[in-house]
């Protein structure tokens, strides 16, 4: 890996040595020939990198959020439990007694359930219709 890296340096000292150059025609096509060297050696194959001379593998999907119930839901569909406390106008022990009220459809991310502190993630239609239910009447929005 620190060969990579020292790679990637002589790179970006070369880049600043030939952007000084950058009107002439013979330095750029050093430069793509160089990038097409660098991109040759990185360890794509080891799957630590994307193929990026290609382009061929997608950046990873966001992991999936699931339920108790194993429903999962997308990035877009569900908010950390500070946002939703913060949105709510409520103190973090006053959120963590509605969750153990089941007020709230708690979801962890694939993964993290070895974390020691996982991230508690909350649905964000609901977070929004307790908004409207709990912390609009009483003012605090």
């Amino acid at each position: 890996m620190l060969k990579h890296i020292f790679q990637i340096v002589t790179l970006l000292t070369q880049i600043v040595v030939i952007l000084n150059h950058l009107l002439n025609e013979e330095y750029l096509k050093a430069l793509v020939s160089l990038l097409q060297k660098i991109l040759e050696n990185l360890p794509a194959a080891e799957g630590k990198f994307p193929n990026l001379a290609t382009g061929s593998e997608k950046p990873p999907l966001p992991q999936p959020f699931t339920d108790n119930h194993g429903k999962k839901y997308s990035l877009t569909e569900v908010m950390p439990q500070k946002e939703a406390y913060l949105r709510l106008g409520i103190s973090e022990s006053k959120m963590k007694l509605m969750r153990k009220a089941q007020m709230f459809t708690v979801l962890m991310k694939e993964g993290d359930a070895a974390l020691v502190k996982p991230t508690v993630w909350l649905l964000r239609t609901e977070v929004e219709a307790k908004r409207l239910s709990y912390s609009v009447p009483k003012g605090k929005v």
